[in-house]
């Protein structure tokens, strides 16, 4: 009996300390991971077997219940062709942040079943110091190791953000 006693005085003290140290008066940040599409429309690539296309990726959903972001990072995308009337696109497929960071540089098999999540590095995954106005820009460079065989489709990529926000 004495040792739940003990037991209970040794539980409120830890509750006081810890409702003690909590600030009253700062921001409340809280993390958010959620998934967002770039849908790259290509036209005119028929026979060629390289293109380049610029877009941006809007995540202001993130901000939905806060007012900023305190930090972000890409942690996954993944890769689609949608319409496309061949079997898949064989090459390598760079994605940069603000058209100088590498975040992806890899050799892929693009088809219309989504590529499994490719893990992008920790030292390049930060896009706080490039989101504007709640978007990121991205470029997407593609070199194939056939001909393209379509003249219009598109490639979707998913990021995975995580993002602190107040």
């Amino acid at each position: 009996m004495k040792k739940i006693k003990v037991m209970k005085a040794v539980l409120l003290l830890c509750a006081v300390f810890a409702f003690s140290s909590c600030e009253e008066n700062g921001e409340i940040q809280f993390i958010i991971k959620d998934d967002f599409d770039a849908v790259l429309l290509v036209k005119g690539a028929k026979d060629q077997t390289s293109f380049s296309l610029d877009s941006s990726v809007n995540i202001s959903d993130l901000l939905a219940n806060s007012s900023e972001f305190v930090y972000a990072d890409v942690e996954s995308v993944t890769l689609q062709l949608v319409d496309y009337s061949g079997e898949s696109i064989d090459g390598t497929i760079e994605v940069l942040i603000d058209g100088n960071t590498t975040i992806l540089n890899e050799s892929v098999s693009l088809s219309e079943t989504p590529t499994d999540p490719i893990i992008i590095p920790e030292e390049v995954s930060n896009i706080m110091d490039v989101i504007s106005s709640e978007t990121f820009p991205i470029t997407v460079n593609t070199s194939s190791d056939e001909p393209i065989e379509d003249d219009d489709f598109s490639i979707k990529l998913t990021f995975v953000v995580k993002a602190t926000v107040e």
